[in-house]
């Protein structure tokens, strides 16, 4: 008898304050599925999770065993900083597919843009630093701003996770990220923006305003949805 190869996609999340709600919202909300049922899931949300800490690896590692005990056949993870561990985690887990959110983000990018594009990374100093994401942007420029305006994005970041809405000034995060955003665009000859921190879809979720500023801003909890319900249409 053939086995039953049905979708049943496993999320880790919890890691950031917000994005696993975030992305329960998109994903629910979502027009593909508007007439339809919600695809089945497994969501684990484990905040004992710390993908920057040094047994980062192994905690996703136990996450990912106590979601496959529930016949998952994908994983999917709400936080880009994990993505760091995913061809580790795919050599510890053969049978299971994982869905690369970051290297979806990416392609989009890649696809969507003209040849020489310039692209801005927005989020903390760890991720933005890395190559998680300049490993596959191979068409354009990653425009790296100053290390003044580095510090403050990180700062501004980190405020977010950490749960606020607005700063010290009382100015909100929204208007802080969208003005910085703005001056890269001018400065920088920025093209596209990518939210490289999940949590930051909490403050900059109205893409559709950005736009109308002339800022293209791609999320990659929008991302994630997608690719989560491309499977389940297949």
């Amino acid at each position: 008898m053939e086995q039953d190869r049905r979708i049943f996609v496993g999320l880790i999340g919890g890691i950031g304050p917000k994005s696993t709600s975030l992305f329960v919202q998109k994903l629910i909300n979502s027009e593909a599925i508007t007439k339809k049922k919600t695809p089945p899931f497994m969501l684990y949300t484990n905040t004992d999770v710390d993908v920057s800490g040094p047994n980062a690896l192994s905690q996703l590692q136990d996450t990912i065993s106590v979601i496959k005990q529930t016949g998952v056949t994908h994983i999917g993870m709400i936080c880009n900083t994990a993505h760091k561990y995913i061809n580790q985690l795919r050599e510890s887990f053969p049978s299971l597919t994982f869905i690369d959110m970051i290297g979806s983000v990416c392609k989009l990018v890649e696809d969507s843009q003209p040849k020489g594009y310039r692209a801005a990374l927005v989020g903390t100093k760890g991720v933005c630093s890395s190559d998680l994401f300049t490993k596959y942007l191979k068409k354009g420029t990653v425009v790296v701003p100053d290390q003044e305006l580095v510090d403050h994005i990180d700062k501004l970041t980190f405020s977010v996770l950490s749960g606020n809405m607005s700063d010290v000034d009382g100015v909100s995060m929204t208007e802080k990220f969208t003005n910085i955003m703005l001056d890269l665009k001018k400065s920088s000859n920025v093209d596209v923006f990518i939210l490289a921190c999940t949590d930051l879809t909490a403050v900059l979720n109205d893409l559709d305003h950005l736009k109308l500023k002339g800022l293209v801003v791609v999320d990659p909890l929008d991302i994630l949805t997608k690719c989560v319900l491309d499977l389940y249409q297949k």
